[in-house]
C-alpha cells in the first residue's frame, strides 16, 4: 500500500517536471518571438514614420505651389 501510495506520488512529480519543462520551452520560445516582433516593429515605425513625414512635406509644397 505505502509503495503505491510512493509509486502514485513519484508520477505525478515526473509529470509536473515534464510540464514544467514543456512550457518552460513554450515561454523561451514566446519571449524569442516577442523580441523578434518587437525589433521589426521599430523598423516598421521608423519606416512609416519617414513615409508620413515625405507625405507632409509633398502635401505642403502642393499647397505653395496652389497658392503661387
Amino acid at each position: 500500500m505505502e509503495n503505491t501510495v510512493l509509486n502514485s506520488v513519484e508520477d505525478k512529480v515526473a509529470e509536473l517536471l515534464k510540464s514544467y519543462r514543456r512550457l518552460r520551452e513554450a515561454n523561451n520560445h514566446i519571449r524569442a518571438q516577442q523580441t523578434a516582433l518587437l525589433a521589426e516593429y521599430k523598423v516598421l515605425k521608423k519606416k512609416h514614420d519617414r513615409a508620413v513625414g515625405g507625405v507632409e512635406q509633398m502635401i505642403a509644397r502642393l499647397q505653395k505651389v496652389e497658392q503661387a
